[in-house]
């Protein structure tokens, strides 16, 4: 049995709390919380981050009005016109169906990662919009979506690594994608499938893992090519998952 984080439907409680999440929101002396950026937040939204921010509402406001601050900074609510074509283009990730539970697919290709052909800023706003689209094509009452890491072929040119201070070395793409869901789109993931993952991963895995929420650690599967087709329909499954491009 794999791990996941299913939407579970919110208690009375958290109705309750949301209500009052919503009206500390909207009170805020933060000039940054304006009536335009409260109106792009669903209700699902503040449970999300009350939930993320594990119910405790001082920690659940200032991750909020932090979130607003980004979604401005980084103009989010315009995500469809954002200039990503090479990253498009590259074919790195790109969302494909739904899985056996009705959530967007997100697919993720290691393989086609080049730390010596990036450009971090439209990596970054490729990661937003590929967020957003799966969020418009997943179920509203959950706006959950799952995410295929296809690992085949992964190589030292697929990694990222940036030293820091303390001589720590990090996957600079996956240090992105997961500072963005943390801060920024908490308790979306349902699962994350790791398929087909060598040896060399095992390394990565034990530097990235630390950096995650345990509670989101827990719905990350390493899952073989050929268990795929138990959560996803065969049909479905790109073609190019597990093989290696010309």
């Amino acid at each position: 049995n794999q791990s996941s984080m299913e939407f579970v439907p919110p208690t009375e409680d958290e109705l309750l709390a949301v209500e009052t999440f919503k009206e500390n929101i909207k009170t805020s002396p933060d000039e940054a919380v304006t009536p335009e950026l409260i109106n792009e937040l669903t209700d699902l939204t503040y449970l999300r981050f009350f939930r993320g921010r594990k119910r405790m509402m001082d920690d659940c406001v200032a991750s909020l009005v932090s979130h607003l601050k980004w979604r401005k900074e980084n103009d989010v609510v315009n995500f469809e016109s954002f200039e990503i074509k090479n990253e498009v283009e590259s074919k790195k990730s790109y969302i494909s169906g739904l899985d056996k539970k009705s959530h967007p697919v997100i697919y993720v290709f290691a393989r086609r990662h080049d730390k010596n052909n990036r450009d971090v800023d439209e990596i970054t706003r490729f990661i937003i919009w590929t967020i957003n689209t799966a969020l418009k094509q997943s179920q509203p009452h959950e706006e959950q979506v799952i995410i295929v890491f296809d690992l085949t072929y992964f190589g030292l040119k697929c990694m990222d690594y940036e030293a820091v201070k303390i001589q720590l070395v990090y996957y600079e793409v996956v240090r992105i994608l997961i500072g963005i869901l943390a801060h920024n789109y908490p308790e979306i993931l349902a699962t994350v499938h790791i398929v087909n993952h060598p040896w060399l991963f095992n390394a990565c895995w034990a530097i990235i893992k630390p950096w995650i929420d345990p509670v989101t650690a827990e719905a990350v599967n390493f899952t073989s090519l050929e268990e795929l087709p138990l959560y996803i329909d065969a049909e479905t499954i790109p073609e190019d998952i597990g093989k290696c491009d010309n």
